[in-house]
């Protein structure tokens, strides 16, 4: 079920750009209805590290992959999980990410739209 967009995190993560390469991200899972990414909510806000995951219940729900938010570039394992489970928001779908962008983009061009009439 997806969030409502109140409870999406617009605040941690509101660029667009940065929301367009998640979702590029979140491409290696086959099925779009499986696609999952969750964002770590210690570091850098707006450009925060994340992982793209399966859903709960799914095979392979054990094994996501964490990526750097500056970069959108595979972290290393070679010390496990940079982060805790507790470090992390809600799991996100497909269509939450897409609301956000969309969010993003309205913020964006709205404070274009008051920058050109000032």
């Amino acid at each position: 079920m997806p969030l409502i967009a109140s409870d999406l995190p617009l605040d941690l993560v509101g660029d667009a750009d940065y929301l367009r390469d998640v979702l590029l991200n979140m491409e290696w899972i086959r099925h779009r209805d499986d696609r999952r990414v969750r964002f770590c909510l210690r570091g850098e806000a707006g450009r925060p590290d994340y992982r793209t995951e399966y859903p709960q219940g799914h095979r392979l729900q054990n094994f996501p992959r964490h990526y750097d938010g500056r970069s959108h570039l595979l972290l290393g394992t070679a010390g496990g999980a940079p982060y805790a489970d507790a470090d992390f928001t809600a799991p996100l779908g497909w269509d939450d990410v897409l609301t956000l962008l969309k969010q993003a983009l309205d913020q964006k061009h709205g404070r274009a739209r008051v920058v050109e009439g000032g």
